[in-house]
């Protein structure tokens, strides 16, 4: 981009054309004040504060401008210069402040913003010390027998209109950058108010933002006010755990308790905008609930003991499984929000010390874990773009995927483009998701019916030839040879099985070949897909018909998971893989570290764990950070297979449904109470600190299993999780990183070959799936400000957004069988039955129910069953 130079008080400095006066001058380190300016939104000019004094080049002189400019709105030209505290300015901003203070309450020693308030600091430096305002001051009256006007106007916000500016910081955040409809402003000039729209709340995912951005103390937050102030308080960065976005965040420690978390904006990743759940998010690291101590089965009770005597039993029992059935005998799972650092030591320790390879992460799929060899050439596997690429696209083909609830904050930057950029948004989903009210185009289909969408949509475009040749690269022959192989998937086969109409089928592709840059985004319900595969390579079809394949605004992303799913597979969580996704034939440079590491073949992969303990043939099981019990798609399948195990070791934090069947169980310690580092679904590599200390006698992984290891004679010698980093720093290929605090602020990003291999149109094949003969599909997803199990809901700001699960309903459904909003109703299927409350949803197709995947009370997985594709119900009502 083009550079101008200009001159802020007699300083010379460069900008990029097209920047304001202030974005000049604060990315040069000079002060203006701010109240209603925010990097993340569109300048408005509404609080005045940021006025300079400018004069521009006209001719051989330099002319003054008549009247003060707002900076904020003000365009950085070639030759300009300005002042920002000359004895003008400084007035003006006095006049400024004196007018808002006129009517701002006095009240700083009982507001919440105190220590941190941007006006309180910006009157400390211009304001007076006197006012001439003799009149009563206006105030809003909520309650007329309380001297407080506090009204709670969502879960977790509470608003005082007497102390509000009008900056329309957080109206312009919830509509501008959110989409959302749920906070706006009522009323005119010194009168309006802010307020949810009338019998509403701002409960949307991003709400906490409007908290942390309000300039004054207008906006506050339940779980913080009032419990502590800011300046007692050690800000400790971290990063979310719970999606693999990677929001970067600070957490408030005080007298060793979290208090509260804010962004810690990481301008590549999060934009400084983190979703609820990260943000009130961290509740459970001091729930009641945390295991404090070991514990040890002793006549069939589970009791507490001391971490010799655990560690003790456990060296014991590998020995003896080892004895009789050999290393086979031993395997781990292990779950997908553990550090990198657990993850390596982990890995060295079953593979070197004990000699199993029998290591995965991979519970929740029925079948089929590994991608198979056409996704592999076609280098499916892995995304190769960045979440800020995704502003640079002007069209998003989400597929799959409730992007909104599953990865918020890449759902943010689809957004962003649309608003700044006009970007276009297709969701296609068996299901509405929340994301639509912002789509340019919604389309539900029948559940599982994908495939025939997707090569459906590619027979569409290369029989009506809609592609460019050149830019697809294909051939005539090649169209040809597609479109014979592909005879089952015609126009209205494919209209039929999807549910969507001809002229909608028409219109997506259209869409698809008209547009320049699109991003074909698959989410959680691709990731479990029996059928994952052949959908995979039918995206990559349609990105290579419409010349999608190359560049760094086109592309194919395949999302879902959580906080570290990337990083089991990067550090070797899979019975086929060493560190740093290493075949067995690169173990050489391994060995000098970790001494003999069992590399003749590979290890049993989640399925087959289960199907060997089923036949005896491992005995020993180690289930870390993962509550399989719940987690695995069948819930008496697992139940009975893990009670079959000779010893079972359960390490988490709360006592699961399966650490209750274990025969020891390892108190764990959060990622609140360790440093360590994580890697997002873009490959980017962020540490987090240790904010508190350990809860009871909890230990990181790292640490438990490297004190295990001194009781192999294999003393990994990791005093640190520094220590462990320093161990696999190599392998990130960067020289200047050796240790934890050379990882740059905004992240490890190692070089990504954007563009895929060209490897012609490939015709998939559907299979059929597997189904009881009953009406109802079952689908389940993250609830509202949910995610995941076990943490969230033990999150009391986030249930008072949603406490209790739900079965979700169609409207018709509803009708047809008596049922409202609120009554009881049964699901049910030869695997089992859950019963929960019914919320009725009107574009939710009549043959699908959905059930939120959150809460421990109503298990999906009791409906499940792993020899069945699809879940299929009949529902009852109570």
């Amino acid at each position: 981009m083009d550079k101008i130079k200009l001159k802020i008080d007699g300083r010379e400095i460069q900008t990029e054309k097209g920047k304001t006066v202030l974005e000049a001058a604060l990315e040069n380190g000079i002060d203006i004040p701010v109240f209603c300016y925010h990097p993340c939104l569109k300048s408005i000019g509404a609080c005045r504060i940021c006025l300079v004094e400018i004069a521009s080049p006209r001719g051989d002189q330099i002319v003054p401008w008549p009247k003060l400019a707002v900076s904020c709105a003000t365009a950085a030209t070639e030759g300009m210069e300005v002042q920002t505290h000359s004895e003008k300015v400084v007035k003006a901003r006095q006049g400024v402040l004196e007018f808002i203070l006129a009517n701002h309450p006095l009240d700083c020693p009982t507001c919440d913003k105190g220590g941190e308030c941007p006006l309180q600091d910006t009157t400390f430096k211009y304001g007076l010390d006197f006012s001439r305002f003799e009149e009563r001051k206006r105030r809003f009256i909520t309650d007329e027998n309380s001297t407080f006007d506090d009204l709670q106007i969502g879960p977790e916000v509470i608003r005082n209109q007497n102390r509000c500016i009008h900056c329309y910081r957080c109206t312009r955040l919830v509509q501008e950058r959110f989409f959302e409809q749920d906070l706006g402003h009522y009323q005119r000039g010194a009168f309006t108010e802010i307020l949810p729209p009338p019998g509403g709340e701002i409960r949307n995912l991003y709400s906490g933002n409007v908290v942390e951005y309000c300039p004054v103390g207008a906006l506050t937050n339940r779980d913080w006010r009032y419990k502590v102030r800011v300046w007692k308080t050690e800000e400790i960065p971290t990063i979310c755990r719970y999606c693999s976005d990677g929001c970067n965040l600070h957490v408030s420690v005080f007298r060793n308790k979290i208090y509260r978390i804010q962004a810690n904006t990481n301008w590549s990743i999060d934009e400084g905008l983190p979703c609820d759940i990260g943000r009130y998010g961290y509740q459970f690291a001091h729930h009641d609930d945390r295991l404090t101590r070991p514990m040890i089965r002793k006549d069939d009770e589970l009791v507490e003991c001391s971490w010799n005597e655990a560690l003790t039993v456990i060296k014991n029992k590998i020995d003896q499984t080892v004895k009789s059935l050999g290393s086979s005998g031993v395997a781990c799972l292990v779950g997908e929000s553990l550090s990198n650092e657990d993850y390596y030591t982990i890995g060295r320790f079953f593979r070197s010390v004990i000699g199993t390879n029998s290591i995965d992460h991979r519970i929740y799929r029925k079948k089929k874990l590994s991608f198979g060899e056409d996704v592999v050439k076609r280098e499916l596997c892995w995304n190769k773009l960045d979440i800020a690429d995704l502003e640079k696209a002007d069209q998003f083909f989400i597929l799959g995927s409730d992007l909104h609830a599953e990865n918020p904050i890449t759902a943010l930057r689809v957004l962003k483009a649309k608003r700044f950029s006009d970007a276009r948004i297709m969701l296609l989903n068996p299901r509405p998701t929340h994301l639509n009210r912002a789509a340019d185009e919604e389309h539900i289909y029948s559940a599982y019916s994908e495939v025939f969408l997707l090569q459906g949509l590619v027979r569409l475009i290369v029989e009506k030839k809609m592609y460019d040749p050149d830019k697809a690269n294909i051939k005539d022959d090649e169209a040809k040879a597609f479109l014979k192989e592909t005879a089952d998937f015609d126009f209205k086969t494919v209209s039929e099985k999807t549910g969507i109409a001809p002229v909608d089928l028409e219109t997506i592709a259209r869409s698809l070949c008209e547009a320049e840059n699109t991003i074909f985004i698959s989410g959680e319900n691709v990731r479990i897909h029996y059928q994952r595969d052949p959908i995979l390579i039918s995206l990559y079809n349609l990105a290579k018909l419409t010349g999608n394949l190359n560049g760094d605004a086109s592309g194919i992303l395949m999302l879902g998971g959580e906080s570290n799913s990337k990083g089991c597979y990067l550090f070797g969580m899979r019975p086929d893989r060493l560190p740093y996704d290493k075949p067995f034939e690169q173990a050489e440079e391994l060995k000098s570290s970790w001494g003999e590491i069992a590399t003749d073949k590979p290890g049993y992969d989640t399925i087959d764990i289960l199907q060997k303990i089923n036949d005896e043939k491992i005995e020993c099981g180690f289930l870390l950070g993962l509550d399989a019990a719940d987690h695995y798609p069948d819930s008496e399948y697992i139940n009975n297979t893990l009670s079959k195990l000779d010893f079972m070791v359960v390490a988490d934090l709360f006592l699961t449904d399966t650490a209750r069947l274990a025969d020891v169980v390892l108190p764990i310690s959060s990622h609140f109470e360790s440093d360590g580092t994580f890697v997002n679904w873009e490959g980017v590599l962020q540490k987090f600190s240790k904010s508190i200390k350990n809860i009871g006698e909890s230990m990181p992984l790292w640490e438990i299993f490297s004190k295990l290891s001194t009781m192999f004679d294999a003393d990994f010698n990791f005093k640190t999780a520094d220590d462990i980093f320093r161990h696999f720093a190599p392998m990130l290929g960067q020289e200047s990183v050796s240790r934890m605090a050379a990882i740059p602020k905004d992240g490890l990003r190692s070089e990504k070959k954007i563009d895929y291999p060209d490897l012609g149109l490939m015709a998939v094949k559907y299979r059929k799936p597997s189904h009881e003969d009953l009406p109802l599909t079952a689908l389940s997803g993250n609830g509202d400000h949910h995610f995941s199990r076990n943490f969230s809901t033990r999150c009391e700001s986030l249930n008072n957004f949603l406490a209790d699960p739900y079965i979700a309903i169609n409207d018709k459904l509803a009708e047809d069988m008596t049922i409202s909003e609120g009554d009881l109703i049964k699901l049910e299927n030869s695997s089992g039955k859950i019963v929960a409350k019914a919320l009725i949803w009107q574009n939710l197709p009549e043959d699908v129910v959905f059930v939120p995947d959150n809460f421990i009370e109503v298990k999906v997985s009791m409906i499940r069953s792993k020899d069945n594709d699809i879940d299929k119900v009949k529902m009852v009502k109570m």
